[in-house]
């Protein structure tokens, strides 16, 4: 057996509660960053030399820190709000710092939360803003940069405001923030049942979104389910994205022959299913369509069988 610290106990070592205790402990209960719904949330704005912050609270590694009143910093052209932490002083406060890029954050010393980063006379709101079981929220890519606290970790989460449409929000990964899209149209193809060869299906995307034009590049990405009666069963499932005019009647025809793309779905008992991820650029603009259509082969006449072509029309960043 290995003894462990531990704290808060009634009695023996756990029973000393202390600031270095309540910091070692506070810290993994809510990151440093502003209470975001709480008064003003301590927006910065700025107006010559005069950096008005708003009234608000703040976590800043494990302490409760309060602005009471809404506050103006005479500033230069160059330099950092924060609000500092002094453990060996007791105190948090609000000060601008000229002539520094980052803040002070040290794990048992003075630690400072970047509230504004000011370059060039330009402000940039850097602010983390904390919700409730929700990502880190910041004005902007540079915003997160200057105000991120300590290294972003694989898996964190994080809302910025000038992300691209469609983006919900970025994970860290690959050491890199990746954008985690929202469809911006959605909808699925089933096949009739029985038929050798189903009728082509036809979605006009530009239909699907609204009417409009889209000014960002998207993807679609298709899954395809099959449920079929017997295991000897197949289908073909045959899939193109193209910016012509829609398909009507017979079986694709030269339209599939030209720029199919055939996907083998294999046989399966019956309920159960086969799904395969495809993901189709479709670029700027408008006017595109989504074809596609089923052959099944195997199996026996007038067998239960249908395919599901699912898609998301996704904005790539």
């Amino acid at each position: 057996m290995v003894a462990m610290n531990v704290w808060p106990t009634d009695g023996a070592a756990g029973s000393v509660a202390n600031e270095a205790r309540w910091r070692a402990m506070a810290r993994y209960w809510v990151p440093t960053g502003v209470v975001a719904d709480n008064a003003g949330g301590m927006a910065p704005s700025l107006n010559g030399t005069s950096l008005t912050v708003r009234s608000g609270v703040a976590w800043v590694d494990g302490h409760f820190c309060e602005l009471t009143s809404d506050q103006v910093l005479t500033v230069t052209a160059n330099g950092i709000a924060v609000v500092r932490f002094d453990p060996a002083a007791n105190t948090a406060e609000l000060l601008y710092r000229d002539g520094i890029t980052a803040p002070a954050q040290s794990p048992t010393g003075t630690f400072e939360l970047l509230i504004a980063k000011i370059t060039a006379s330009v402000l940039t709101d850097a602010r983390p803003l904390l919700r409730n079981n929700s990502p880190t929220v910041f004005a902007s890519a540079a915003g997160r940069t200057a105000g991120w606290v300590g290294t972003p970790q694989p898996g964190q989460l994080s809302v910025r405001g000038d992300a691209p449409p469609g983006i919900v929000n970025e994970v860290f990964a690959v050491n890199a923030w990746q954008p985690q899209q929202a469809p911006v149209a959605a909808g699925y193809y089933k096949s009739g049942a029985p038929s050798a060869v189903s009728p082509p299906n036809d979605v006009d995307l530009t239909a699907a979104l609204g009417g409009r034009s889209w000014p960002f590049p998207v993807i679609v990405v298709c899954q395809l389910v099959q449920w079929a009666g017997f295991a000897t069963q197949q289908a073909t499932i045959d899939y193109m994205a193209y910016s012509n005019a829609a398909v009507s009647g017979g079986a694709g025809g030269a339209l599939f022959a030209g720029g199919a793309r055939g996907i083998v779905v294999p046989g399966a008992q019956w309920s159960s299913g086969y799904a395969l991820g495809i993901t189709v650029p479709l670029g700027t603009g408008g006017g595109f369509h989504l074809a596609s259509r089923v052959t099944w082969t195997g199996g026996g006449a007038g067998v239960y069988h249908q395919a599901f072509l699912a898609w998301q029309v996704i904005p790539t960043p």
